[in-house]
């Protein structure tokens, strides 16, 4: 079975074996569905079982997310209102455990947790702002986070710590993560006017959005 403290908050969902089962693409009435109704626990060792090589990645990252979101939700301090509530009903878990499900590198599971911390803690309920932010995250890969980390590191003199590892990078590795970054509009591009007989210079800097996506996939008890 689910934690018991996950399974609680979890049933805002609604039915969270169905929904689950269909993040898994398992039909109803199975052999498939009746190895998956044995239990959570059961999950990781039936993978073989259960079906083809993507779902045995689904239900992997499956069994690391719901642990991650069990420390999360026993350290919840804050009580949370009505429209709360639903939002993370009908918004943000629903996002978040497909969003992990189909992640291809199990290191960012963590990252993708971390968003439900910062939105109770923060109080950010707006649905416009966590697809935007997902949205990019399930765009970069772990060495295009690591780099936007040492660009951080380097710009705002403030560690955001994410556990995604250490990488090197080549020129044209890094020109190619850079571009990318400004694309998603996590960095921006300033040209900068050196006067009337100076060349003109181009200089990257973070876009408050930039900001804004890191410290809300960090790891808060880390950081604060």
């Amino acid at each position: 079975m689910l934690p018991d403290k996950l399974e609680t908050i979890l049933d805002v969902v609604g039915d969270l074996d169905s929904y689950l089962k269909k993040l898994l693409c398992i039909e109803e009435n199975t052999p498939e569905s009746a190895i998956f109704n044995i239990g959570y626990d059961f999950l990781e060792g039936a993978a073989p079982v259960i079906g083809n090589g993507i779902q045995n990645v689904k239900i992997r990252n499956l069994k690391k997310g719901l642990k991650e979101l069990n420390y999360v939700v026993a350290d919840i301090g804050v009580t949370l209102n009505e429209l709360q509530e639903k939002f993370i009903q009908e918004k943000a878990l629903p996002l978040i455990l497909k969003n992990m499900m189909q992640e291809e590198q199990e290191e960012k599971i963590k990252i993708l947790v971390n968003g439900l911390e910062s939105i109770i803690n923060d109080s950010m309920y707006e649905e416009d702002s966590l697809f935007e932010f997902y949205d990019v995250v399930n765009s970069l890969r772990k060495k295009e986070i690591a780099r936007l980390l040492e660009l951080y590191s380097k710009e705002i003199q403030n560690q955001e710590t994410y556990n995604i590892g250490n990488f090197q990078f080549d020129g044209t590795s890094l020109e190619y993560i850079d571009n990318k970054l400004v694309q998603l509009g996590l960095r921006k591009v300033y040209v900068i006017n050196a006067g009337t007989l100076g060349a003109e210079s181009q200089v990257t800097a973070f876009t408050d959005f930039g900001k804004g996506f890191i410290k809300f996939f960090r790891n808060r008890k880390i950081n604060e």
